[in-house]
């Protein structure tokens, strides 16, 4: 520190080393009283600064540094080692802080008194000399190195990325621990939504090699259907793995009471306490009871070719893969098939339908539109409020074109009828508007997507015939596209949140900036004014205390902040 040493020898022949500490209880009063506005600031330092042994008593009897002195001493005698103390600390003050433009404005202020003459030009040209020994240093600002997002052909993903993005970007600026925990449970409700396809059919319809085609390794088939009926859940994890979940005691008990009505039922249930007896309460217990296995052993728990019988326990199935089309939040339910005869599959059915995005309905083309479909179909649209329903015409391998155009007619022809039965025949062109339909032939496509390319060339299909490129950029288009109703809702909300947070924080940004241009009395003042009034802006008041807490604790800093922030804008 030689500059405080040259200054205090040259001005006072005194060692700046030898000067006491200004007592704590003043340093709050220094930066109140400098605190005004920037030009009193700079007005006061000056002041304060040029005075020495030579003109001490000419100085301290002025109108202005008599304003100074009693606005941080109060009452007490101007006295030498005080303003020894005083000026050491602002010195200090302004060495720390390093700005070269409230360097430059004090070097010109000490030009003006020269040439008023209340200072010597000797004098003058030895405090501007200091000052420009002083150590420039770089206004320290907030460093946001900004993060670009990939750009992405699917909509929902290039979105959904762009607003990942954007959180981790605001992170860096955010300043409310509150904001923080609110952009944090943004981004984790991003990554957390699903969108659910929901998949039925007749038993042997063709679910199983139309999924295993749509996921590209034969992950369904003589593990799970159609060689048993249970639901299946296909869920996305980086680690494979399955849970068997078994019927709980008062859902098995409903079963064995409708086993009067169904022969079907009753086989099955008498067949099921054969062989476990008193075993049972193993499997059925009062809460349902949940396996996780390995998914090379599923057909243990689920296959009607088991011996263990455990097929007959078991009410649905959930398979945990890292198969890149369940990535993007994408859950698939392959529900039992309707005709099954445990009403309660049924049951589950209905239940998982009505919360899919997506309904996939598959029709068999040899068996295609049976009561059962039909009544579904209708049920769907107009009572469970599908929005759109995909009936998908398989084994079109096994038909021409025309008897395949044939189908798909006369299948609107049967919803045509069902509905003139039950006195609806208004709701035909809707009904008709929410169906679409495509034709494949599962098995050329699964063939094609496990390397079977050759089986499926004798069959007479390519990826393109196989009709599975065109299932797949439906499913995209009607969960991704630009005109997805669920992936815009999510989107907007999200958004919104996101514009909301940023809205608040800047708002705060906004206030303390206005804060920092004023005095502590006046942030105390305006804290008061609020609380008196009596309104509930109590996120405001506490900022209000923070800053003024702060003037308190640690008045220095926030006057460095409110000085460079002042220069920027001279």
């Amino acid at each position: 520190m030689h500059i405080l040493n040259d200054f205090f020898l040259l001005n006072w022949n005194e060692n700046s080393e030898l000067i006491n500490k200004l007592p704590d209880i003043y340093h709050q009063n220094i930066f109140v009283t400098f605190d005004n506005n920037f030009e009193d600031f700079c007005d006061s330092c000056s002041i304060l600064l040029i005075v020495n042994s030579k003109n001490f008593e000419k100085i301290i009897n002025t109108k202005e540094f008599k304003l100074i002195f009693n606005g941080i001493f109060k009452d007490s005698i101007i006295d030498k080692c005080l303003i020894l103390q005083l000026q050491k600390r602002v010195l200090e003050f302004i060495i720390d802080l390093g700005n070269s433009k409230l360097n430059k404005i004090l070097k010109n202020n000490f030009e003006v008194l020269r040439k008023e003459g209340i200072i010597t030009y000797y004098i003058s040209r030895r405090l501007i000399g200091f000052f420009g020994l002083i150590e420039v240093k770089k206004d320290r600002k907030l460093e946001i190195k900004l993060k670009k997002a990939k750009g992405d052909d699917n909509f929902y993903k290039n979105s959904i990325n762009l607003l990942q993005i954007s959180i981790e970007n605001l992170k860096q600026c955010i300043e409310v621990d509150a904001f923080k925990q609110k952009l944090m449970q943004l981004k984790e409700k991003l990554e957390d939504q699903r969108f659910s396809i929901g998949v039925t059919g007749v038993i042997n319809a063709g679910k199983s090699t139309m999924l295993n085609a749509l996921l590209r390794e034969q992950l369904l088939g003589t593990s799970v259907v159609p060689e048993t009926a249970n639901l299946t859940i296909l869920k996305y994890s980086k680690e494979r793995f399955a849970k068997v979940n078994f019927w709980n005691k008062e859902e098995f008990a409903k079963i064995e009471k409708s086993a009067s009505e169904n022969k079907s039922i009753k086989k099955f249930i008498d067949e099921t306490k054969d062989y476990f007896g008193v075993n049972l309460g193993e499997y059925i217990k009062e809460k349902s009871r949940i396996d996780r296995v390995k998914i090379e052993e599923l057909s243990l728990f689920t296959s009607v070719k088991e011996s263990n019988k455990k097929c007959n326990l078991v009410k649905s199935v959930e398979l945990y893969s890292d198969l890149k089309f369940l990535q993007d939040g994408v859950e698939i339910v392959d529900t039992p098939g309707l005709d099954d005869p445990i009403i309660q599959r049924e049951e589950i059915t209905v239940k998982y339908v009505s919360q899919c995005d997506l309904m996939i309905h598959l029709m068999n083309v040899n068996q295609s539109a049976t009561k059962k479909d039909i009544d579904f179909i209708i049920d769907s649209i107009i009572y469970q409020n599908i929005a759109k329903l995909l009936i998908v015409i398989t084994r079109i391998d096994t038909v021409s074109k025309d008897e395949l155009s044939e189908v798909i007619n006369y299948t609107k022809q049967s919803i045509e009828t069902r509905l003139k039965e039950q006195n609806k025949s208004h709701k035909l062109k809707s009904i008709i508007q929410k169906l679409d339909f495509i034709p494949i032939s599962g098995k050329a496509a699964l063939y094609l997507r496990v390397n079977r390319e050759k089986e499926a060339q004798e069959m007479g299909y390519d990826f393109e015939s196989s009709g599975i490129l065109v299932l797949e950029k439906y499913l995209t288009n009607v969960l991704f596209g630009a005109n997805s109703e669920k992936a815009n809702l999510i989107i907007k909300s999200n958004n919104n949140e996101l514009i909301s947070i940023l809205s608040q924080q800047k708002n705060i940004f906004e206030q303390e900036t206005l804060l920092l241009n004023k005095s502590s009395i006046e942030i105390k003042k305006s804290m008061n004014n609020i609380v008196k009034k009596g309104k509930t802006y109590s996120l405001f008041c506490l900022r209000l205390r923070r800053i003024l807490i702060n003037k308190k604790k640690n008045c220095e800093s926030i006057l460095k902040f409110y000085i460079n922030s002042q220069m920027q804008n001279c």
